[in-house]
């Protein structure tokens, strides 16, 4: 496998990307081992797999592609600076989180990512999936989902795309054990994808989008303001109302955690992360 070095500015804190894309790995598709994040890749025609891991000596993540990929290898390195928030300014972002520390200790730590995702589809479908249930139920259904609608090739599976689960009756995600709430969701997230009246890209715009979500069956403010952070990489999303972002802060109250996230602007997305990897 040819490899890639994607430079990023230290510190980056690898490990605490890890654990987080850990939980979320969409089975068949990807896998966290030893310090390795690898996936099954389908882009632009092309399919194969890659690896990605952390170089630190030289302050860059290393990529290796399987030479199948070579056609779609400028989109691929485009979509991993932004899943892995290479261009991130720690330094900036400590600076203005730094006041969490006064909170309790170890609340924000320098080179904390706001970790994106690959495929933004994947993402809003794994989020949806995951909405009030165990990371391990949700991993069943993806599962699931994957084996029954995904695309087998020698190599991997390649997760459905939008334009298919928009084409399917919403009776077809319930069977497999979806709840219908959910099952509206996705296939009305699907249809907004399919059809750009929903753009869940780097490029756009969460104030215009947000609401489109909100607008969907099923997608609630911690939905859409989470696809805001993980899609289109929006920097100031502090969701306060999220249950590990209350433990984190506890005991302050409501009215304080109010407080906070103002003083968070404009990195609110980055101070979620924090909370996240404190507990």
């Amino acid at each position: 496998m040819p490899t890639t070095l994607l430079p990023y500015q230290p510190p980056y804190q690898w490990d605490r990307v890890l654990r987080f894309l850990a939980s979320r790995a969409l089975p068949r598709i990807e896998t966290v081992e030893n310090g390795v994040y690898a996936r099954f890749v389908r882009l632009n025609g092309a399919q194969g797999h890659l690896i990605v891991e952390n170089a630190s000596e030289q302050a860059a993540l290393r990529v290796s592609a399987s030479d199948t990929l070579a056609p779609a290898l400028p989109d691929i390195l485009n979509r991993l600076r932004v899943m892995f928030d290479l261009d991130n300014d720690p330094a900036a972002v400590f600076d203005r989180l730094k006041f969490l520390n006064d909170i309790k200790a170890d609340l924000c730590v320098a080179g904390t990512r706001s970790v994106g995702c690959f495929d933004a589809f994947e993402t809003a479908v794994r989020t949806v999936l995951g909405q009030q249930i165990t990371v391990k139920a949700a991993q069943t259904l993806a599962a699931r989902f994957i084996d029954a609608l995904g695309t087998p090739f020698e190599a991997g599976t390649a997760f459905p795309a939008p334009e298919k689960i928009a084409g399917l009756p919403e009776q077809s995600l319930i069977d497999l054990g979806i709840m219908p709430t959910r099952a509206k969701a996705i296939s009305a997230i699907a249809k907004g994808v399919s059809d750009a009246t929903i753009d869940l890209s780097p490029a756009a715009d969460p104030e215009t989008e947000i609401p489109k979500l909100l607008a969907l069956p099923g997608v609630g403010p911690w939905t859409a303001n989470y696809l805001a952070i993980r899609t289109m990489r929006f920097s100031d999303a502090f969701l306060d109302a999220d249950f590990g972002v209350k433990k984190a802060l506890a005991p302050i109250t409501a009215a304080e955690i109010k407080a906070v996230k103002e003083k968070c602007r404009p990195f609110g997305s980055y101070a979620t992360f924090n909370l996240w990897n404190s507990l």
